[in-house]
């Protein structure tokens, strides 16, 4: 089954679009997730902003009632569905292949992508983020988060999955229940990671302020240029 078959499946029948956790939605309801405030808050003033993995539109869409230039992508049309209900410009592509020309937009935001590619593809996706983008804004999920238990769900979900995925690292291309995978960074691995095809990379918390220490944070944002 290719990639878009994967995530086609699960927008035709998981009602939640693969989401759950603190990010939990029902889009066909209209129950959306909150978006990443902090990726909102950086991408105010930029004249042309592009969703790369827009899945149901947890970001592209409170973005385009904004009124801001934007124009999301994803893999799946199916995921897709309530974005194109509301009237936010797409384009099915894969991630690994943007049909953009080279610095095509001043900014890209890419939320809760990432970590469902396989280990070996995600060098190629940062360069492919980095040739059509002046700025590229990926949120991934924290490892160390509150939601992941602080590491020890990560722990878990390899363990009860370490038989399904013979011949792999422990912690790579962790297969799910729901069909996709899942590979967990710790936030200096991706940095180092992002590094090698971004001059800067600054991290910080996904979602607003909090009490805990931004490294605990649910999510992190990763600010590349």
């Amino acid at each position: 089954m290719t990639e878009r078959d994967t995530w086609n499946e699960i927008g035709q029948n998981d009602p939640y679009c693969g989401t759950g956790g603190p990010t939990k939605a029902v889009p066909h309801l209209g129950k959306f997730a909150a978006p990443d405030t902090a990726l909102l808050s950086e991408v105010e003033g930029e004249p042309g902003i592009l969703d790369v993995g827009c899945g149901y539109g947890r970001n592209s869409i409170p973005l385009f009632n904004k009124s801001h230039n934007i124009v999301a992508c994803d893999v799946s049309r199916t995921m897709s569905r309530t974005v194109l209900d509301a009237g936010v410009p797409f384009v099915m592509c894969d991630i690994h292949h943007l049909p953009f020309r080279e610095m095509a937009v001043d900014c890209l935001v890419c939320s809760h992508v990432i970590q469902h590619m396989q280990r070996d593809d995600v060098e190629r996706v940062l360069w492919e983020l980095r040739r059509v983008a002046k700025k590229a804004l990926i949120v991934m999920p924290n490892p160390l988060g509150v939601a992941c238990f602080f590491g020890a769900r990560p722990l878990v979900h390899a363990l009860v999955m370490f038989n399904k995925r013979p011949g792999r690292g422990f912690f790579e291309n962790i297969p799910t229940v729901r069909g996709y995978i899942v590979n967990y960074y710790l936030p200096w691995v991706f940095a180092r990671l992002a590094k090698r095809w971004f001059d800067r990379v600054k991290v910080t918390r996904g979602t607003g302020q909090g009490r805990l220490p931004a490294f605990l944070a649910n999510s992190l944002l990763y600010i590349c240029s």
